[in-house]
């Protein structure tokens, strides 16, 4: 057994820093965090990987899949499709379209299925990578933007949790592990600093 440390640090309880003033409502919460350059930076990255897997425009369509350059307004419909079928969590994406259904999602009324497939199918955050790239710079410059907005707007306590984290995930990656016994048994294994329920 060790003694402990004689040092001994003032109680630091954990904070929020001032906001700005035009923080009202969840989508400004949101918007703190998801800002302008986010946008821009998924926008530039979706229509340059479509065009470098030859997604060609619909009346000059050779070879590869047709492909409409997306907009700002379609990928933040896009986006927030993807929250609400995280939120509503049904196993097959294709039933949030179905209209013979019992459920009606009315957030899907802003996007076709087909436009949704189709920007899923060549949505990419960073900008094109050689083969050899490891799989997390594939989420750059996307975490490093969301990390600088996560450290800004808060000051950490002194009592912080440092612990793995798993991102559900079973698509095709030699990057995933598998957890037979933990609540998400199958995803990406991550390091996160926790204080208070904040990431």
């Amino acid at each position: 057994t060790y003694e402990k440390l004689p040092q001994s640090w003032p109680s630091r309880p954990f904070d929020v820093r001032i906001l700005p003033d035009y923080v009202q409502h969840p989508i400004h919460y949101f918007e703190l965090f998801w800002g302008s350059e986010i946008w821009s930076t998924l926008v530039n990255n979706t229509n340059a990987y479509a065009q470098h897997k030859k997604a060609q425009q619909k009346e000059n369509r050779k070879e590869g899949r047709w492909w409409k350059a997306i907009t700002l307004y379609e990928m933040r419909v896009f986006i927030a499709l993807l929250i609400y079928i995280g939120i509503a969590s049904t196993s097959n994406i294709s039933s949030y379209w179905d209209k013979s259904g019992h459920t009606i999602h009315k957030p899907m009324k802003s996007m076709t299925y087909y436009r949704f497939r189709q920007i899923k199918r060549y949505f990419h955050v960073s900008p094109l990578l050689p083969s050899t790239a490891r799989w997390h710079t594939k989420l750059e410059p996307l975490a490093s933007l969301l990390r600088t907005k996560f450290q800004a707007y808060v000051v950490l306590g002194q009592n912080v949790s440092f612990d793995e984290m798993m991102v559900p995930f079973s698509g095709r990656s030699k990057h995933t592990l598998k957890m037979k016994n933990k609540l998400i048994s199958e995803g990406f294994k991550i390091w996160a600093l926790c204080d208070y329920r904040y990431l």
